[in-house]
């Protein structure tokens, strides 16, 4: 029997009417009607339902590890760790979200047959819906969350906001901070092992071990402050550098991790990293994890790198979020 990937399995055996085929429906599912599994169970129930499509058992381990980190940021479940014990999974209270007067999302433990879910694509994760009077009823007793408050918390290390409004600022806090302590720190010789991000925005991005698109070797760059990284995979200290050339002497500053980078780059990168065309958007830069994981509430991921979905009235509540960034 031929193996298959599970973007395979989720391109060609989608039932938009049960949402059961999509790997991350089905997840859901799992953990709606089993509270307080744990994730070897939940494991086997997925392996149990694909057995008859010969799917790559660790393949399909890392995948679902993957959806429980989307549904739980997503406010959808919610692992409990409990001492000496293995974790558990339980769904969290149902509320749901409107992003404007077409699209609006259910999040948590709710089912009904009268609600009718309209996915964008087959690569929808969320259970998104047209809200209307008829759902207004349906969901009486559904708690309608704002995106402001299903936004806030820690965002990233040294970044933590009450209102997505806020974020821009704090990141803005966050960068002259790491700006200033990277104007203390030591010159020292030039080490050519580190790769940084050059070039221009919206131009091919690139990979750093191969030195192609955007990233270029630090002895190959102009003076002038970067972000940038490792070449090689370091355990001793962090990857992720701020950095200020000069000749031939840097500064160098390690970051707290991959997100903290991630976000503070998307703080600078300034117009260009996205565009907005035929009901896709283009990013030309890596998102940050968060980013990335609330952009599922407008758009649905595709498997080209840097591409989205989303529904084609909705580009302005999409760029209204991604405007605070400009």
């Amino acid at each position: 029997m031929k193996s298959i990937t599970l973007e395979e399995y989720q391109q060609h055996f989608w039932y938009p009417q049960t949402m059961l085929a999509s790997l991350c429906s089905l997840i859901r599912n799992i953990i709606i009607n089993e509270p307080l599994i744990t994730r070897r169970e939940i494991n086997q129930r997925v392996l149990d339902v694909l057995s008859p499509f010969a799917i790559d058992k660790e393949d399909t381990k890392k995948k679902i590890g993957e959806y429980l980190v989307l549904l739980e940021s997503l406010h959808e479940i919610t692992e409990l760790h409990r001492n000496s014990q293995p974790s558990v999974f339980l769904t969290i209270r149902p509320k749901w979200l409107k992003l404007n007067e077409n699209n609006a999302v259910l999040l948590g433990n709710f089912f009904d047959d009268d609600l009718t879910f309209q996915p964008i694509d087959e690569f929808d994760v969320v259970r998104r819906f047209i809200p209307n009077e008829n759902t207004d009823v349906i969901l009486c007793n559904v708690t309608q969350t704002e995106w402001d408050d299903f936004c806030k918390g820690k965002i990233c290390e040294g970044v933590q906001i009450d209102s997505f409004s806020k974020l821009p600022n704090a990141l803005q806090s966050l960068w002259n901070n790491k700006k200033e302590k990277l104007r203390e720190q030591p010159l020292e010789a030039l080490n050519r092992d580190i790769a940084v991000v050059a070039g221009t925005s919206g131009e091919f991005f690139g990979s750093a071990n191969n030195i192609t698109g955007r990233w270029r070797k630090l002895y190959q760059a102009n003076d002038g402050i970067y972000f940038g990284r490792t070449i090689e995979e370091r355990t001793d200290q962090n990857r992720w550098l701020l950095l200020e050339k000069q000749s031939a002497e840097i500064r160098i500053l390690h970051l707290h991790d991959e997100e903290q980078w991630g976000w503070l780059f998307f703080q600078n990168e300034g117009k260009g990293f996205y565009k907005i065309e035929n009901g896709v958007i283009h990013f030309s830069i890596p998102l940050p994890q968060t980013f990335e994981l609330w952009l599922n509430l407008f758009a649905s991921k595709q498997p080209q790198w840097g591409q989205w979905h989303y529904i084609s009235d909705d580009s302005s509540t999409i760029e209204r979020v991604l405007r605070a960034f400009i």
